[in-house]
C-alpha cells in the first residue's frame, strides 16, 4: 500500500491470502480496490482492519461493500454514524446546511480543529493575553503553540478531553467501529 497510484494487489493478495487479520493503515481508496480484488482469494474469515482513512468506505462510488465477504472494521476518532450526542448533532446540522447524504472524519476533524482554536484563543484572552487583529501569523502562532502544548482540553464532536502533549501531539480517544459483518 505504499504506492498511493497502485492498482494492482495481486501480489500483496497471494502473500496475504491466508491470513485471518489483516491491517490496512491507508485511506479508503487503495483499500476498496484490495477488498474488490482479494474477495475471492483471501479467507472469507479474515478481518479487515484500517485506521480513521477508512471513514466513507462503505459509500465510495462503484464499490459495494456487501459484496465483500470478509468483516471490514477500522479504528477511529469519530462515528459517521452516530445516533445520539455531539457527532449526531454535528451531522444533522452539517446534512441540513449542505445536504450531504454522508459525512466522515476528515469533516469532522476539521470542525473540530477551527473550534479547538476558538477556544484556546479564548481561553488565552481570559488569561490575560492580548490578541489584537492585527497580530502577526507568527505571534499568534506562539500564542496558540503554548496554549496547545501547555495543558489545553478540548471537547469537540470527535471526542472529549481531548489534549496536546508538550511537543503538539494530540491525545483522544478511539474507538473500534465494524462497518461491515463477514457474510
Amino acid at each position: 500500500f505504499s504506492d498511493a497510484n497502485a492498482t494492482d494487489f495481486s501480489v500483496q493478495i497471494d502473500t496475504l491470502k491466508d491470513c485471518g487479520f489483516i491491517f490496512m493503515p491507508t485511506y479508503y481508496g487503495p483499500a476498496s480496490l484490495f477488498m474488490t480484488q482479494a474477495k475471492d482469494t483471501v479467507s472469507a474469515s479474515a478481518v479487515y482492519y484500517g485506521c480513521d482513512g477508512f471513514d466513507g468506505i462503505d459509500n465510495i462510488e462503484g464499490f459495494d461493500i456487501s459484496a465483500i465477504p470478509q468483516k471490514v472494521t477500522m479504528l477511529s476518532h469519530f462515528n459517521s454514524k452516530a445516533t445520539d450526542g455531539k457527532a449526531k448533532e454535528f451531522i444533522d446540522k452539517y446534512v441540513a446546511a449542505y445536504g450531504a447524504e454522508t459525512l466522515n472524519q476528515f469533516g469532522a476533524s476539521a470542525y473540530d480543529c477551527v473550534y479547538a482554536i476558538y477556544y484556546a484563543m479564548e481561553e488565552a484572552i481570559a488569561e490575560g493575553t492580548e490578541i489584537p487583529v492585527t497580530i502577526s501569523a507568527s505571534d499568534l502562532c506562539d500564542i496558540l503553540k503554548a496554549k496547545f502544548q501547555g495543558g489545553f482540553t478540548f471537547s469537540g464532536v470527535t471526542g472529549d478531553n481531548i489534549t496536546w502533549d508538550e511537543n503538539g501531539y494530540v491525545a483522544k480517544g478511539a474507538v473500534k467501529y465494524t462497518l461491515k459483518e463477514a457474510n
